[in-house]
């Protein structure tokens, strides 16, 4: 493979990865969706240099003058305000996955969003105001109700503004009621997390982890249940008697034990092309990632979930063979 090919790549890749977010406009740095324009603006007066005649001549909008007559004369910084834009482009960071919203967490690849839903009634909590309010669609609510004609006394003097006549046997007044109000609720817990090792994903999640392989395997076993029914029920199996000895009777046959996991792929780093070999198809591959902003685990050769020039010089470095 010609090293002048190599190299004009690497000149390539270092020039348009390096300098991904070094735009000089603001317009510029916003189509990159990897890059964020900060605006930092000076503002000041050119007066502030009137003692300094290189530094008021230096900044744009501000010049010397002379003044005279008047309350004031001699050499001064004319020009009124100045306005210094130190504005830049920068790469935006990259969020942990605890730190990313559901949508954020949904595209990332190392990234797995866990549903974590709360729900319940109000009503649950009726006699905890401070639970009842911590709820967003809960309410602590105080009412007033009538005693009620038919409370007896016991009950009627225990509610307060309620009293009791035993004249004629009533319970009278206005007593206040709180409560939890606002019926079914719901609470959205749900939180991202780094995708597990594949060693702990289930089948869904190992099929969704390109770095993963989900491996399906088997193994007979003898069949040995010690009742019927359960014997019957697992398929391969047969609760089998004697017609003669009807106390002989056993479990017989085989059926099938799954030891499904999932493994890490056993691909090498750097061979993108999976065909054995990493070449200069495996480098123009990955240029070709990089300008597309997308990702692939095998092209990640310093595992940092990042595609960019060091990934393709640590692959150069294996097919000229420094590596």
């Amino acid at each position: 493979m010609s090293y002048r090919i190599i190299s004009v790549l690497l000149f390539i890749v270092v020039n348009i990865v390096s300098a991904q977010c070094d735009y000089n406009s603001e317009l510029s740095c916003n189509l990159n969706e990897d890059c964020e324009w900060i605006e930092d603006i000076t503002y000041g007066s050119c007066s502030e240099f009137n003692q300094n005649s290189s530094a008021c001549e230096s900044m744009s909008g501000c010049y010397g003058a002379y003044q005279y007559p008047g309350w004031y004369s001699g050499w001064y910084c004319a020009g009124g305000n100045y306005q210094i834009d130190n504005s830049y482009c920068q790469e935006i960071e990259m969020l942990e996955c605890s730190e990313m919203q559901e949508q954020e967490c949904s595209s990332s690849d190392s990234c797995d969003w866990i549903e974590n839903v709360d729900s319940g009634y109000c009503s649950d909590f009726d006699y905890n105001s401070g639970s009842c309010n911590s709820i967003d669609q809960c309410n602590w609510t105080s009412y007033q109700i009538d005693c009620g004609t038919g409370t007896g006394y016991s009950d009627c003097v225990s509610q307060s503004g309620c009293s009791y006549s035993w004249l004629t046997y009533t319970c009278s007044g206005l007593t206040t009621v709180s409560d939890c109000s606002g019926g079914y609720y719901e609470i959205d817990n749900g939180f991202c997390q780094e995708n597990p090792e594949c060693s702990g994903m289930n089948e869904q999640q190992c099929f969704n982890d390109s770095s993963c392989m989900w491996v399906e395997d088997f193994e007979m076993e003898i069949c040995t249940f010690e009742y019927a029914n359960t014997c019957n029920s697992v398929p391969g199996c047969n609760w089998d008697c004697d017609s003669w000895y009807t106390w002989l009777c056993g479990c017989e046959g085989y059926y099938q034990v799954e030891y499904n996991y999932c493994e890490e792929n056993q691909y090498q780093l750097g061979d993108i092309s999976q065909d054995s070999v990493i070449n200069i198809q495996d480098v123009i591959m990955t240029i070709s990632l990089i300008l597309n902003n997308e990702f692939n685990y095998l092209a990640d050769m310093n595992n940092d979930n990042i595609l960019n020039v060091i990934d393709i010089l640590q692959m150069v470095n294996i097919i000229i063979g420094i590596d």
